[in-house]
């Protein structure tokens, strides 16, 4: 099994930032979730994929003590699109 490399758009940068600002305790919740995001790149087929409306998005995600990574699998790499919170409206953020 391959490991893909991962990437971070822009977006999750800023999602991490203002995750980081948040609370000082924050770093262990960062790096939690940055190991949990690096874990999937050794599955060449994500395990939770995202459907929406009886069809599949094209992303998947993981989750890792209250927030959510989206991402999705192209071309060798694992993109990560965003980092949100489970209380978040995640309809209303990604569209």
């Amino acid at each position: 099994m391959t490991e893909l490399e991962v990437r971070f758009s822009n977006m999750v940068l800023q999602d991490l930032a203002r995750l980081r600002s948040a609370a000082p305790s924050s770093d262990d919740l960062v790096r939690g979730l940055l190991e949990k995001i690096s874990g999937e790149a050794y599955y060449p087929k994500p395990r939770v994929p995202l459907c929406y409306e009886d069809g599949y998005t094209g992303y998947f995600s993981t989750t890792y003590k209250g927030y959510i990574a989206f991402y999705r699998v192209e071309d060798g790499f694992l993109y990560v699109d965003r980092i949100l919170s489970e209380d978040s409206s995640i309809l209303r953020v990604l569209k």
